[in-house]
């Protein structure tokens, strides 16, 4: 079915009709049960995808209204030269002025405000041209992701951790319909077709907001029918229709639901089967209709060889689900890796380059897979063939997930878990390092503290600045006399001077990557501390 915009005297009618609603409702809820007269031609998934997008372009306006006219940016430049074009004279971060309440920071092309008290953040790329006008992926999910108490439409997109990027899977089908124009990494572009639909129904939306403010009877029998009007059963239901409703007509909305949802689930499927690019976002938006959808395809998932996003978004899922037989399939997805195993040149991998690509994703989903293992059964529940593997697996964990491996490992043994810490805080990647770092110092014993005291003295100076902020958090850190010297030694090394450089006529400073990682090093350190406590808190360690 082609998208089509309702015309304004279809949307004036259907909104007065709302108003006008008494009792008894059988006739006006028996029609909008069976045919909405507000219909464009898109499911209500792709419908309110694309009406949330097109509402963020207001915001990305306006984002751009602050950086020319309060900060003094031009977008051209800041699209075309990046850093190089950010405003003369104005820090990179800062408060907004004239708008108190946000802040702002300066990023490559683009430019992100967030607001101070309720954490909205609202970023964009600028394109070459200066325009604001199309929706990176990622920054849309992270606003969505930063709303505390999301409105209608985008508390419908807004969705938990394991599920929060489910919306990007109906883009293939809007851009199909000439909604919008995906443009590879220029991000989403809205069409003329789609902004017409969602304008169209902007008056419903707006009605939908005043409604959903109070929670009156009389309100939520005019959202419900507005609901149906949309063609959203789903939405519907979501009003107690069973309460104020007859039977046959709450049976017909049900009727529609089941309708939709299988519908959804086919279609997802499909798009799971044969489109690898799409298959993690189709396996969330499957999973979020309900693990009767989606128990199989996300158990099969784990399984997958090269391990990909996909397989251990399936991880996420699951271990978000909780249910009883989780141990069970985690203890088959961990023997099955044991199995294959041998320094990670998997058979069905060919060449070393394609080894280094499974290895991240495969050191992530073991890792995990212990995590939640030890989470639900403790570290004294683990039967002698997990620990076997785990103790063989764990040590072989390389970057990003080597220093939590190494945590777990610990908990399971400690003589080994120590090997492994020093592994890790002597690894090359900062995110090992620093999780090794902040392991240490939440474990807390006089080993871990040698350890910590030794990385002072690696020669890497990025090893030493981990240890160094993670000694730091100590109570009692002022009795460390190598932390003070090691302080006194390096002091501003969180704060780099930079080097100035001309660039186009302007003198700008520019810092080294040691700079930059030196410079966020309190702020990963927190990170680490934060993901790590968690697991610390769940158990206590075997003894030796």
């Amino acid at each position: 079915m082609e998208p089509a915009t309702p015309s304004s005297e279809a949307v004036v009618q259907v909104l007065e009709k709302a108003q006008r609603l008494r009792e008894p409702f059988e006739e006006c809820f028996s029609r909008a049960a069976v045919s909405s007269a507000l219909n464009t031609g898109l499911n209500r998934w792709q419908l309110w995808t694309l009406v949330c997008l097109v509402r963020h372009l207001k915001r990305q306006q306006w984002v751009a209204y602050v950086v020319e006219s309060q900060l003094h940016g031009d977008l051209t430049e800041i699209g075309t030269r990046g850093y190089v074009g950010h405003p003369e004279g104005v820090d990179q971060s800062g408060e907004v002025p004239n708008f108190p309440d946000w802040k702002y920071y300066f990023h490559g092309s683009g430019c992100c405000l967030t607001h101070k008290h309720d954490g909205t953040s609202i970023d964009v790329d600028f394109t070459r041209e200066g325009g604001w006008d199309r929706i990176d992926c990622y920054f849309y999910s992270a606003y969505l992701d930063s709303l505390k108490a999301p409105e209608l439409p985008e508390r419908l997109l807004k969705k938990p951790k394991p599920f929060e990027d489910s919306w990007r899977v109906d883009l293939g089908a809007l851009s199909e319909l000439g909604c919008v124009s995906l443009e590879g990494t220029m991000g989403i572009k809205i069409l003329p077709q789609g902004q017409q639909v969602a304008d169209g129904l902007d008056p419903v939306i707006e009605r939908f907001g005043d409604l959903l403010s109070g929670n009156s009877s009389r309100q939520r029998h005019e959202a419900a029918y507005l609901a149906l009007q949309l063609g959203d059963p789903v939405l519907a239901l979501e009003f107690d229709l069973s309460k104020w409703l007859p039977n046959n007509i709450v049976t017909d909305v049900k009727a529609n639901v089941d309708k939709a949802t299988s519908e959804r689930a086919a279609w997802l499927n499909s798009i799971f089967q044969t489109n690898p690019k799409e298959s993690r976002f189709a396996l969330e938006a499957l999973a979020d209709l309900g693990p009767e959808w989606a128990k199989e395809q996300t158990v099969n998932s784990l399984f997958r060889t090269p391990v990909d996003g996909t397989a251990n978004g399936a991880l996420e899922i699951l271990d978000f689900w909780n249910q009883a037989d989780l141990c069970p399939i985690l203890k088959r997805v961990l023997t099955h890796r044991y199995k294959e195993f041998a320094k990670w040149k998997i058979p069905a991998i060919s060449k070393s380059n394609a080894a280094d690509q499974d290895a991240n994703p495969r050191g992530y989903q073991l890792v995990h897979i212990a995590e939640a293992l030890v989470a639900k059964l403790g570290a004294y529940g683990l039967d002698s063939e997990v620990i076997n593997y785990l103790n063989e697996l764990l040590p072989n964990v390389e970057k990003g997930s080597k220093g939590k491996a190494a945590l777990i490992q610990y908990l399971i043994d400690r003589s080994k878990g120590l090997r492994s810490l020093k592994s890790a805080l002597e690894d090359k990647t900062p995110m090992a390092q620093q999780e090794a770092a902040a392991a240490c110092v939440i474990i807390n014993t006089p080993e871990t503290m040698t350890l910590l005291l030794q990385a002072l003295e690696n020669p890497d100076v990025q090893i030493q600045h981990a240890a160094a902020c993670a000694l730091k958090s100590l109570p009692d850190r002022q009795s460390l006399a190598p932390l003070k010297n090691w302080l006194a030694r390096n002091d501003g090394i969180s704060d780099p001077l930079g080097n100035e450089t001309r660039v186009g006529g302007r003198t700008i400073e520019t810092y080294s990557m040691d700079d930059v990682m030196h410079s966020a090093m309190d702020e990963h350190m927190k990170f680490a501390f934060g993901n790590l406590k968690k697991i610390w808190s769940l158990h206590q360690p075997r003894g030796d």
